[in-house]
């Protein structure tokens, strides 16, 4: 499928101007995720439309309220002064030696 079509369907799908969809294919082709010139609906099928996540106004507001929550009560249990374990094979500081 032609990136054109491609451009026309990501526009379609999800109600935006088409240099917006040209955009997401540009950054697509920029972070590896297709080759220019390469098989863009593979790409859109397989990559893009099985990793979009859409959130309203509403879903986002959830989203915001229920990661709050979670930090403070997290932050509740928590020692004060509590120190996070060194990684293993680092120990007394930022040096191995």
């Amino acid at each position: 499928m032609p990136l054109k079509d491609v451009i026309s369907l990501i526009s379609k799908k999800f109600d935006i101007s088409g240099e917006e969809a040209e955009k997401i294919v540009d950054k697509a082709v920029a972070g590896g995720e297709v080759v220019k010139d390469g098989d863009y609906e593979g790409w859109y099928k397989n990559r893009f439309l099985p990793n979009c996540v859409l959130i309203d106004e509403t879903g986002y507001s959830k989203m915001v309220i229920t990661k709050r929550l979670v930090i403070n009560f997290s932050a509740f249990f928590r020692k004060p002064n509590s120190v996070i374990p060194a990684k293993a094979g680092i120990h007394k500081g930022l040096t191995s030696a």
